[in-house]
């Protein structure tokens, strides 16, 4: 009951508008509206945020969930995400069902999971669920496994001024595994190929990775030409009638990957490994011309185009995927700088960034030391 306070000083105060003031009351605010609620802000306590994997035991469904983000796999007839939920708004994060990922093996398309049917693009009501169907070629859900997060490196801790970051991050994970089906006449010689679908939840944060491996347990190389390891039809951030403007703000995601590379920002430095498309599925989009970027695909621009040797298993880059919560700029930027954290903690040993312009060698030595 509190909350209106300090939203009113911001019109008794014109001037404080805008201002830092302003900013530091939005944080207040949202603070004391969650702190009324059962649960606490995330970003002050995360603790009461535990992430689990259910397998619903009244429908085909597995169920990622750790208090603030909610992710929920139907496993038939195939596997596919039928909803992704933000659990402290309520807030759904996508409209419609794709494939669990799709590869290009030996020059041909195949989708991973999926499940299609749905009537409309625009939303996903749950009594569609049961009415959707497999398609034929696409590789069948055969099994999963859950577990608990890995070390992708070892990490020597050499600064011990953040004593709170655990490597590996606390969370689960939740491997899905594909074959392809006996229907699939076109392609016998991947049979025996498995692809697995791997999905990594946190504790105490809405963020989730995700990745592939593929695993060639036939009798023949096998040539992984593309890969999309992540496709969402998210929620539209705008609708726009006509030629896009601001219509071409995409869903308020953000998206880190471990191919990041040539940019001074992080949406600029993974331009490479994922971008939004239009979704050739939308029909009843507001833009007249059906190009709002909904449609979120983590990927490589480019390739891989390698070749997997009988017996061997490829593995993708990972991407880590946190849908904000919120469009204030500094909740925005504290929820990245705790994703950074958790994911990757050395970067708690890394404070400050320093330009030698000499190659001489004593001198390189003394700015490192």
């Amino acid at each position: 009951m509190n909350a209106p306070v300090p939203i009113a000083v911001c019109f008794i105060f014109p001037m404080f508008r805008n201002s830092l003031f302003c900013t530091a009351l939005g944080l207040l605010v949202h603070t004391v509206v969650l702190a009324g609620a059962a649960n606490p802000d995330w970003l002050i306590d995360p603790s009461p945020y535990r992430a689990r994997v259910q397998v619903a035991p009244d429908r085909p469904e597995l169920v990622l969930d750790n208090g603030l983000l909610r992710r929920v796999i139907r496993i038939e007839p195939n596997a596919a995400t039928v909803s992704l939920e933000n659990r402290i708004s309520g807030e759904s994060l996508i409209r419609g069902v794709k494939p669990e990922a799709v590869v290009e093996l030996n020059g041909k398309r195949f989708e991973v999971g999926g499940l299609q049917g749905q009537p409309n693009y625009a939303f996903l009501r749950p009594e569609w669920e049961g009415q959707l169907k497999a398609r034929p070629e696409a590789f069948r859900f055969v099994g999963h496994e859950i577990g608990v997060p890995q070390e992708r490196m070892a990490w020597k801790q050499v600064r011990h001024h953040a004593p709170g970051v655990q490597w590996p991050p606390r969370g689960v994970t939740l491997r899905l595994d594909f074959e392809a089906p006996s229907s699939l006449v076109s392609e016998p010689s991947l049979r025996g190929l498995r692809i697995s679908v791997h999905y990594e939840l946190y504790d105490g944060i809405p963020c989730y990775s995700k990745w592939l491996t593929v695993s060639n347990g036939t009798a023949s190389a096998v040539t992984i030409n593309r890969f999309s390891s992540e496709v969402l039809a998210a929620v539209e951030r705008v609708s726009e009638v006509d030629e896009l403007s601001v219509g071409l703000t995409p869903p308020n995601f953000h998206v880190e990957t471990d191919m990041s590379f040539g940019g001074m920002t992080g949406a600029g430095a993974n331009r490479r490994s994922y971008r939004w498309l239009t979704d050739p599925e939308f029909h009843s989009q507001v833009n007249y011309e059906k190009k709002t970027p909904c449609l979120l695909d983590v990927g490589p621009d480019l390739g891989p185009d390698q070749t997997v040797a009988p017996g061997a298993t490829f593995e993708t880059y990972r991407a880590w995927i946190l849908p904000q919560d919120s469009t204030d700029r500094e909740r925005c930027g504290l929820a990245v700088r705790r994703m950074m954290r958790t994911v990757a903690p050395w970067v708690t040993e890394n404070p400050l960034m320093m330009h030698v312009v000499s190659s001489h060698g004593p001198t390189v030595t003394n700015a490192i030391d």
